[in-house]
């Protein structure tokens, strides 16, 4: 499922959402506690990887790139065919923090799945969950707004393992009669799914992912229901989802505004005036804003870069002359010494080890 080389035609289109913060950093954190359980270590898993278990902790959001080294590297030094069967922790609902204790202690199921409905882009971004009455069932269908790729399989399965362990705790039993549809085609360990979920009905191939079960669950008081708790929980949902929308912190909107520019080509990358002119603000402002984020707009464009240079060598055809010239770097020996320092290897040795891994 690994993505398809892009050319220098269409690679002003590559999938560079893929670039933007955008997954809580929970999921690859208890990834990494399963992993290092396994034998692995830190330094591995977090190999040609701009993250740190430091700077992990410390994120409030990464980015799928991010995210699916770790998965990559985790899958490479494993001799499991399916990582994603193998982390129960992660299928805990509440392990999405405020969305998972507000779901879990909503009046009804129906409530809980609205819960969930709204502010799942408080947890992760590029979804649409939507939850309907069809005929006799009560059908929950996720699309994706971006291409998951080699993910895609992890994250359909983190997902259904939170909304099964969501409907059986608060129903208080296994739920049957479940039909699952995912949108990639059938593994060839399916084998391993019906151990894993031999209650469940699955399909493959399918337009996007799709839970169907019976309609009258929805009207199905929660018996894990709190009132006050779930009352909180939608305040600090509401909040979050506000603060997404009108009060985001300036370094994501900043990081994100860097990588829509990085679509363009040629790139052009604003100087720091530029970018507090964008932003109605002075270049002292900004520059007070960030460091208050612990950040500055040199260093938003440094990772930027590190991440731009990582997916191009990684995604494209580009030559590397060609890549130092977009990411603004004078010349290829600039390029490469910032880029040795980033990955503690030569963009031409890094390239190689991604094309023989």
């Amino acid at each position: 499922m690994d993505h398809e080389p892009l050319g220098d035609d269409t690679i002003a289109s590559a999938p560079i959402d893929w670039l933007k913060p955008s997954i809580h950093p929970a999921y690859a954190r208890l990834l990494c506690a399963h992993l290092v359980k396994q034998g692995i270590s830190l330094d591995d898993l977090f190999s040609d990887s701009s993250l740190t278990w430091d700077t992990l902790k410390q994120q409030d959001f990464i980015s799928f790139v991010q995210f699916n080294q770790i998965y990559r590297n985790g899958i490479a030094r494993t001799n499991s065919p399916c990582l994603a069967l193998d982390i129960d922790s992660m299928a805990q609902m509440s392990v999405h923090g405020i969305l998972g204790h507000g779901a879990l202690s909503a009046p009804t199921i129906g409530q809980s799945l609205s819960l969930v409905e709204k502010a799942l882009s408080t947890r992760i971004k590029f979804f649409a969950l939507t939850v309907n009455i069809e005929h006799d069932q009560l059908v929950i269908e996720l699309d994706q707004q971006i291409e998951l790729s080699e993910l895609a399989e992890f994250i359909y399965i983190m997902l259904l393992g939170s909304l099964l362990d969501l409907l059986t705790k608060t129903a208080g039993q296994l739920l049957s009669q479940i039909c699952v549809y995912f949108p990639f085609a059938r593994p060839t360990y399916f084998s391993l799914y019906q151990v894993k979920f031999p209650h469940i009905d699955f399909s493959f191939s399918s337009r996007c992912f799709t839970i169907k079960m019976p309609a009258q669950l929805i009207n199905e008081p929660c018996l894990t229901a709190d009132e006050l708790a779930y009352q909180h929980a939608l305040n600090q949902c509401s909040q979050l989802l506000f603060h997404q929308s009108s009060e985001r912190p300036l370094a994501l909107l900043i990081t994100s505004e860097l990588f829509d520019i990085a679509r363009l080509s040629p790139v052009n990358f604003p100087t720091q005036q530029q970018m507090a002119q964008r932003h109605n603000m002075s270049v002292r402002t900004m520059i007070r804003k960030l460091k208050r984020e612990q950040s500055s707009y040199q260093r938003l464009m440094d990772d930027v870069r590190q991440e731009l240079a990582s997916w191009y060598l990684h995604q494209s055809s580009l030559t590397i002359e060609v890549i130092a010239q977009r990411l603004g770097f004078q010349d290829t020996s600039n390029f490469s010494r910032v880029f040795k320092r980033w990955y503690q290897t030569t963009p031409r040795q890094f390239k190689r080890q991604r094309e023989t891994s």
